[in-house]
């Protein structure tokens, strides 16, 4: 039985699985894309560019008119990168003619506000029914239908449960997480925290120097939730160090990767390589902004983010940091 017309917006791989999720729960799903190829492939019920020949669910139609797919939406889900989000909000707005619940699963910060992206999307749309959707999920393993827990981030309780109503299936379950700012802090600067540990991955034969890296920048992330209005114990939840694991522990996160390619590339030509987003280099420049004043007690994230502006070369990352957090080497 058809639940509710749920519009997905961004074709990519996360809003593709997401739509596959939406679509085995029993949703009619209706994509908008603007990749012609990516649509006629949806329509064809598979994905090519991200997931080969493997096949998605058949209640799924997608299109590149964004007025068709808005049409008489019940749920519209936001699965778009961070830097087009707000021009597709604003286009999308004329087409919103009821009072459908937003789902913002675009991670990160406002760069113009410093704020959670959906504070953002509640002052373009005009709407309070907004909840983001963060947490442990590679999108390929959610594709796969391996079992995944996330985080429903709303104050709403009904809110919530009429998430949990179109979300979950057997593989896919969502849990409520209430703090929408350190929710948001934990999905944007995991990324970041990812790039370094890559490097440090690369670079470094210890997983005791690594471990320690991984662990400075989580007690660093704790403490910039603090700073943005946050509560501290979110950092242990799903959005929290499950997502911050998942991230800087496996080459399936592009943020991790990358972080590989700087030590091995350099910063100029690691950016080249890489055609997709990588949303822990475009988030640096919030962060640096937001720690600035204090950077001598982020020695982990402000590294990170040298590095990313060219002030520090990636190979000199690791042993610039443990300097920082008094772990120098006295054998070398």
């Amino acid at each position: 039985m058809t639940k509710n017309k749920v519009v997905v917006l961004g074709t990519g791989a996360w809003g593709t699985a997401l739509a596959n999720v939406l679509a085995d729960s029993g949703n009619d799903v209706f994509m908008w894309g603007v990749n012609q190829s990516e649509v006629d492939d949806i329509n064809k019920h598979h994905n090519k560019k991200y997931y080969g020949n493997k096949r998605i669910n058949s209640r799924i139609s997608a299109s590149t008119n964004l007025k068709e797919a808005l049409f008489r939406a019940n749920y519209i889900v936001l699965a778009i990168p961070s830097i087009f989000l707000k021009d597709v909000l604003k286009s999308s707005k004329e087409f919103i003619l009821n009072k459908p619940i937003i789902i913002n699963a675009t991670k990160g910060l406002d760069p113009d506000t410093m704020s959670p992206w959906g504070d953002t999307i509640k002052e373009i749309l005009s709407s309070n029914d907004v909840a983001s959707l963060t947490g442990p999920s590679f999108a390929i393993d959610v594709i796969d239908k391996k079992p995944t827990i996330v985080n429903i981030v709303t104050k709403s309780e009904s809110l919530f449960k009429k998430i949990s109503y179109i979300f979950n299936c057997d593989y896919f379950k969502i849990v409520n997480c209430k703090d929408e700012n350190g929710s948001e802090i934990c999905g944007a600067i995991k990324n970041l925290l990812a790039i370094g540990i890559g490097i440090a991955h690369e670079n470094h034969n210890s997983i005791n120097t690594v471990s320690a890296l991984l662990t400075t920048g989580i007690n660093e992330i704790k403490e910039i939730i603090s700073l943005q209005n946050g509560e501290q114990k979110t950092i242990l939840d799903y959005c929290g160090i499950g997502d911050i694991f998942l991230t800087c522990t496996s080459d399936k996160s592009r943020n991790f990767s990358f972080g590989k390619q700087l030590y091995k590339h350099g910063l100029n030509k690691s950016l080249i390589m890489n055609s997709n987003t990588v949303e822990g280099y475009t988030v640096s420049k919030v962060v640096e902004k937001i720690i600035e004043k204090k950077s001598d007690k982020f020695p982990i994230l402000n590294s990170i983010c040298m590095v990313l502006s060219n002030k520090l070369k990636p190979r000199d990352f690791v042993n610039y940091s443990i300097e920082l957090i008094g772990l120098k080497d006295e054998n070398k």
